[in-house]
């Protein structure tokens, strides 16, 4: 099992959010934890939001999730990778 950190820079979440949430909710069994941050607190139109999501999964398919959710127009997201094998309690 490998442990991940993936950052998700939306730009609209209002246009953009539906679609990565689908995403994210489909890759639920590798999310460990997801932080939400409203960059914009007062913001009504065209939001910015940024997303940590914590993954513990195989290498493989943590890659898939953050490509799938890079492939999203208006999202941008980071993968940092910790490619060993953890214990887990």
């Amino acid at each position: 099992m490998d442990l991940a950190t993936i950052t998700i820079l939306v730009t609209s979440r209002q246009t953009h959010s539906p679609e990565l949430n689908k995403i994210l909710s489909d890759n639920g069994h590798l999310i460990m934890s997801r932080l939400g941050v409203n960059v914009q607190p007062k913001c009504i139109q065209d939001c910015v939001g940024l997303i940590v999501v914590v993954a513990k999964g195989h290498k493989d398919d943590i890659q898939k999730l953050n490509a799938d959710i890079d492939a999203i127009d208006g999202i941008s997201s980071h993968l940092v990778l910790a490619t060993q094998d953890f214990i887990f309690d």
